[in-house]
């Protein structure tokens, strides 16, 4: 099921909740927004909880994180944030530290999707290099000198 659909899933949802004059008054952004931040509170939870378990740095709200992106920055998938059930899927919003060794605090962490982050957390960019050149053909060395060339 897509996003917009079940969007729109939730919607005839709160039709039959509230009457339409009561929907008329709810700001559909403000809705979005609300059960995202629902959502993703749950996700905050764990990991300020796994920050203190761990001794990782931890200083960020969910307003750090906002706005919340609809696709991907990293692979332009869009982001589910109506998946129900147990465990995340590849399109699950997850919570990035863009440097892993700074901690989840305030400039350091983004959404991206589950995908993105599962495939950043489980390699380094050697082994990463090493993947695109494999995919592509393209030598390794040639990918180190593009990468000097732009860093």
């Amino acid at each position: 099921m897509t996003m917009m659909m079940q969007t729109v899933t939730s919607i005839n949802m709160l039709t039959e909740m509230y009457s339409s004059d009561d929907l008329e008054s709810i700001s559909k952004s403000d809705l979005m927004e609300t059960y995202v931040r629902l959502k993703l509170t749950q996700t905050y939870n764990v990991i300020r909880h796994k920050c203190e378990k761990n001794n990782i740095e931890f200083g960020f709200t969910l307003d750090d994180l906002a706005p919340f992106p609809l696709k991907c920055p990293v692979l332009g998938l869009d982001i589910d944030y109506f998946k129900k059930g147990h465990g995340g899927s590849n399109f699950s919003p997850s919570i990035d530290r863009m440097t892993p060794e700074d901690g989840y605090v305030s400039g350091n962490v983004r959404i991206i999707s589950q995908k993105a982050n599962r495939l950043k957390q489980d390699s380094s960019v050697e082994e990463q290099i090493r993947l695109l050149a494999y995919s592509t053909g393209v030598s390794e060395d040639a990918i180190h000198k593009t990468l000097e060339a732009y860093l």
